[in-house]
């Protein structure tokens, strides 16, 4: 006869009827009470039932709930760690505007492939790049079942769009006649030297003739210029960093620092006011 389970009680109502009960720890910190069993053996079978879900980790995964929003509170602090500020500053803009108002105070386990489909078609219906606030999304619900809170993802099971009409015009207009020719580029540089305040002609001239990038123009100081040799040198640029505050960091990548030959036209007309980035920040956004 096979050994009964010490675990399993039995216990009396105040109508005099027995039932079955039994507890059975879950892990350190949770014990798992169950009873209102009419028979040991229906009590046992919920009992190894309990255990072999422990055993393959279920468990512990339906004892424990989480908010999406604190899941990316924690993604947040190690995404931080891996970008520049002002990428950050980016991402948490999606998810503040995008993400958050749909998802942020559930918890994980009640969102469901239906929701998480009519956010899909909402962003794709009026963004260019939904695919990035899916991506973004996404990202805590795979930590969701990276640490057992779920055992997928409810977007696994998403149908994306196709590009609608709307959103292939929209990339269209921007991808056409997005740049001056060289006829408009010296109309509106021309324009600008006779309407415009001289640094901020000065900039414009260095960003056309130099490929420079805005924030490298502003994080410029004389010591990157050199009038005998006609170069300057790149090797920094202004950034947003956390709340958008400007500060100076690295270029983009190792390739964006570069030594360019330039002109004596737009050297000669760099002047200090335009190279200075409290003044011409304010100036130029």
């Amino acid at each position: 006869m096979p050994k009964k389970i010490k675990a399993i009680r039995k216990y009396k109502l105040k109508s005099g009827r027995e039932k079955y009960e039994f507890s059975i720890r879950a892990n350190k910190n949770k014990i798992i009470h169950r009873r209102g069993f009419a028979t040991y053996d229906e009590a046992q079978l919920a009992y190894l039932n309990f255990k072999q879900q422990i055993i393959n980790g279920d468990i512990d995964a339906e004892l424990k709930r989480v908010k999406y929003n604190d899941l990316y509170e924690q993604w947040l602090k190690r995404y931080s760690n891996t970008v520049k500020e002002s990428t950050l500053n980016k991402t948490i803009t999606i998810f503040n505007l995008h993400i958050l108002p749909l998802f942020g105070n559930k918890f994980v386990d009640e969102i469901t492939t239906k929701e998480c489909q009519s956010a899909v078609d909402s962003w794709a219906e009026s963004m260019v790049k939904y695919k990035f606030i899916y991506n973004y999304a996404n990202h805590i619900f795979k930590d969701a079942v990276r640490l057992k809170y779920l055992k997928e993802s409810p977007f696994d099971h998403v149908d994306i769009p196709k590009t609608t009409k709307h959103i292939k015009e929209l990339r269209q207009n921007q991808s056409q006649n997005n740049f001056y020719n060289k006829q408009q580029l010296g109309l509106f540089l021309k324009t600008a030297n006779a309407f415009m305040p001289y640094q901020i002609y000065t900039f414009f001239r260095l960003l056309s003739y130099s490929g420079m990038r805005k924030g490298e123009i502003l994080a410029l100081t004389w010591a990157d210029i050199d009038f005998i040799d006609k170069t300057i040198r790149i090797n920094k640029t202004v950034s947003s960093g956390l709340n958008y505050k400007e500060k100076i960091t690295p270029p983009k990548s190792e390739t964006s620092i570069r030594t360019l030959i330039m002109d004596n036209k737009t050297l000669a007309g760099t002047s200090k006011q335009a190279l200075c980035i409290a003044t011409t920040s304010k100036l130029v956004n």
